[in-house]
C-alpha cells in the first residue's frame, strides 16, 4: 500500500506543476570553448531603456569580445533588428566579421532579417538557452560594469546625456587589466598600446609582441574557465538524461506581470512536453502535447 501511495503521489501532474524540488540543482557547467584570437567569437546584448537623449537614444548595443574582453558599445534609438543590424555592420566594418556571435532570444536576434544577415555574412549565430543568462555571461557582466560606471557619473549628465559619458567609460574598461586574462583588453585586441591619458592600472608588459601576449592570455583564460567550472559544479548534481520521446515538464521563467495577483502561487512548471531532439550538454528541443 505504501508503495502504491508513493507512486500515486509522485505521478500527480497537478502536484508536479507546483513543486520546486530540494537539494542541489541539476546541471553541471558546460563552458563555451574560448578562442585564441580577438573577434573570433563575440557576445552581444542590448542594454536599456535609459532616459531619451537629445538625439533620441534610449538603448545601447553592447559587444564583448570573448578572447580579449574588449568592449564596444553603441547608443541606439530602438532594439529592433533593422537598427541592430545597421549598428553591427558599422562595427564590423572596423573590426571585421566574427566567426561566432552569441546572443539571447531578443526579438532583434530571432527575426528573419537577422537570420538572413548571419547567413549572408557567413558567421554562426548562437542563441543561448531560454532563461539562462549565464550562457551569455560575458556581456551580462559588461552590462553591470557599464551601469555602475554610469551611476558614478554626474547625475544630471547621466540622466539624459548618458551617451556622452559612454566613450570615457569604454576607455576605462578597455584599459584596465582583466582578471581572467591579466592583460588590458586593448593590449590583446591591438598590437599597438593605447596612449595613456592618466595612470593605467594593470599589466604593464606592453613591450611584449602581441602574439606572446595572446598566448599567455589564452592559457590564463583556460585556467580561469576550469576554475569557474569546478566552483560551479560543487553546488550542482548531474542532470537526468532524457531521450527522444520522453515526456517532461518545463520550468517556467519568473514573471513580473502586474496582472498577476500573487506570482508566488503560480505553477513553477508547465507542460507536459515531449522531447523531440537531444541537443547535448543538457539541452533539448521540446514540443507541447496539449
Amino acid at each position: 500500500m505504501t508503495r502504491f501511495i508513493r507512486k500515486y503521489v509522485t505521478a500527480c501532474l497537478h502536484c508536479a506543476y507546483g513543486k520546486s524540488g530540494h537539494g542541489k540543482k541539476e546541471g553541471k557547467l558546460f563552458p563555451i570553448p574560448k578562442p585564441t584570437e580577438p573577434m573570433i567569437m563575440i557576445h552581444v546584448d542590448h542594454l536599456g531603456p535609459f532616459c531619451k537623449t537629445a538625439k533620441g537614444y534610449q538603448y545601447m548595443l553592447v559587444i564583448t569580445d570573448s578572447f580579449s574582453k574588449f568592449v564596444i558599445a553603441e547608443p541606439t534609438r530602438t532594439v529592433n533588428s533593422v537598427e541592430t543590424i545597421r549598428t553591427l555592420r558599422k562595427i564590423f566594418s572596423l573590426f571585421g566579421y566574427p566567426d561566432k556571435l552569441v546572443s539571447d532570444h531578443g526579438k532583434a536576434f530571432t527575426s528573419r532579417y537577422f537570420k538572413k544577415f548571419s547567413s549572408d555574412k557567413q558567421f554562426r549565430h548562437i542563441l543561448t538557452s531560454v532563461a539562462c543568462p549565464r550562457a551569455n555571461g560575458q556581456v551580462e557582466r559588461t552590462n553591470r560594469t557599464i551601469l555602475n560606471a554610469l551611476r558614478a557619473t554626474d547625475a544630471s549628465e547621466a540622466a539624459n546625456n548618458w551617451a556622452n559619458s559612454l566613450p570615457d567609460i569604454l576607455w576605462g574598461i578597455n584599459n584596465t587589466a582583466n582578471e581572467s586574462t591579466t592583460y588590458r583588453p586593448y593590449d590583446l585586441m591591438f598590437s599597438k598600446s593605447s596612449r595613456p591619458r592618466c595612470d593605467i592600472v594593470g599589466n604593464g608588459s606592453v613591450s611584449e609582441p602581441v602574439d606572446v601576449r595572446r598566448n599567455k592570455a589564452s592559457k590564463q583564460l583556460k585556467l580561469a574557465s576550469d576554475r569557474m567550472k569546478r566552483n560551479f559544479d560543487k553546488k550542482r548534481k548531474t542532470s537526468h538524461v532524457y531521450k527522444k520521446g520522453d515526456l517532461v515538464l518545463w520550468r517556467q521563467a519568473p514573471t513580473s506581470s502586474t496582472s498577476k495577483v500573487n506570482t508566488k502561487l503560480d505553477d513553477i512548471f508547465s507542460g507536459p512536453y515531449i522531447v523531440i531532439k537531444v541537443l547535448g550538454n543538457d539541452r533539448y528541443r521540446i514540443r507541447s502535447i496539449k
